[in-house]
């Protein structure tokens, strides 16, 4: 080396620190500081080394996100079709106990009688999907007078939750996946005081923010010999 020439073998070197590299516990926000001041990379090398050392650290933090936005939770459940059993003629026959405030609320009565829900055809409903169309008759507790109608609602089955529209009023009844805590704004699609005709009264708690949720797992049960 001739004399007053300057061949240096270390190259001292200050980086930026990217906001990210932050989350690995290195709080210092201006610069990042190695060897507690500057960074001695050798010359005849520069910065190989570093670079292979900053990629690892990179590909360190990065992997456990990678890997944790790639793990899906398996929700399995039943069919909605498990649950329902919609055809023409098919009905069911409820035998209700209503009890009713008269008197401004200072009397109670109690009203017996039968209500039968009975499947008459698939039909398209308003949003243009297919809809079964359920008639509702009803008559006295004992059964001894003729059925009277009371009415229709419509059930449509989509891939992931079953709908009633009743009264031109449309709530999510079930919503997959049928499994115990799970939850779901069955009534997302009434309009504000959906009840004010038929109500005195005009606080229904926001209705439309519900929750329904199951609670408890889905089980079988038996009822005259027959299992549902």
């Amino acid at each position: 080396m001739k004399r007053g020439t300057m061949n240096p073998r270390f190259l001292f070197v200050t980086l930026t620190i990217h906001p990210a590299i932050l989350i690995a516990g290195i709080r210092n926000p201006g610069k990042l500081v190695v060897n507690q001041a500057f960074l001695s990379v050798n010359s005849e090398k520069p910065l190989m080394r570093f670079s292979s050392i900053l990629r690892l650290f990179i590909l360190a933090i990065c992997s456990p996100v990678f890997f944790s936005c790639n793990e899906k939770e398996e929700l399995t459940s039943a069919s909605l079709n498990d649950y329902t059993s919609l055809a023409a003629g098919k009905y069911i026959t409820y035998r209700l106990d209503s009890t009713v405030f008269t008197n401004f609320g200072r009397a109670i009565e109690v009203h017996k009688y039968q209500v039968k829900h009975q499947v008459d055809a698939l039909i398209t409903d308003n949003l243009g999907r297919p809809s079964y169309r359920v008639f509702r008759f009803i008559r006295d507790s004992a059964g001894l007078q003729s059925w009277q109608p009371n009415g229709s609602y419509f059930v449509t089955v989509l891939s992931d939750q079953l709908e009633i529209i009743d009264d031109n009023l449309r709530v999510i009844k079930l919503h997959l996946p049928i499994k115990n805590g799970f939850s779901w704004k069955g009534n997302r699609h009434l309009p504000m005081d959906p009840f004010a005709s038929l109500f005195n009264f005009n606080n229904d708690d926001n209705i439309s923010d519900w929750d329904f949720f199951y609670d408890g797992d889905p089980a079988s049960f038996s009822y005259q010999g027959k299992l549902y």
